[in-house]
């Protein structure tokens, strides 16, 4: 409880508060799961969870889609077991819901042995931070979601892994794009 001449600037202070500390706790949380749980699935899931819950627009494009049609993004994703996923949040606040949005985009690659190419083993368990891109978008949209910002917002997060395999991409190979 709180008593103030300026009642109304500081609920609107703490309004503001509120959804600052939300979006950086949920910013952390992603960057610091271990990349076993943070996987491209549980970030796909995750993003669309927490924009629905605050009234946004959440759709996710999955595997099939993506090997037809978004050839350099298969040509990562192909060595991990893992799927990849494009996630696409949408959130219409502005007053003219047809003028142009701001987009963000986040590279969301929940870990990166550098595929075929692999890189040197020293800080290898830090490339779980990769998807710290996508943490910072899927974060920021939920965020200004929170505050019911004046704005039209898209914010498009591609996540998958890139790991070693029979299948992953190889130097000098033509992707399809």
């Amino acid at each position: 409880m709180f008593h103030s001449a300026h009642e109304a600037a500081v609920k609107e202070a703490l309004r503001v508060a509120e959804a600052q500390v939300y979006g950086q706790s949920l910013c952390r949380d992603l960057g610091n799961a271990a990349p076993n749980e943070c996987t491209p699935e549980f970030l796909a899931r995750t993003a669309k969870a927490e924009a629905e819950k605050l009234g946004a627009h959440a759709k996710i494009i999955e595997k099939d889609y993506i090997k037809e049609n978004m050839g350099s993004f298969w040509s990562v994703a192909k060595g991990s077991v893992e799927d990849p996923y494009l996630v696409e949040l949408s959130y219409f606040g502005a007053a003219d819901k047809e003028a142009a949005p701001v987009v963000l985009v986040g590279k969301g690659i929940t870990f990166d042995t550098g595929g075929i190419s692999l890189k040197p083993g020293l800080n290898m368990d830090e490339m779980k931070f990769d998807m710290c891109g996508a943490a910072t978008v899927i974060s920021t949209f939920c965020a200004a979601v929170k505050l019911q910002l004046p704005i039209n917002l898209i914010a498009i997060v591609a996540t998958c892994e890139n790991m070693p395999s029979g299948a992953a991409n190889k130097p000098g190979d033509v992707v399809k794009v």
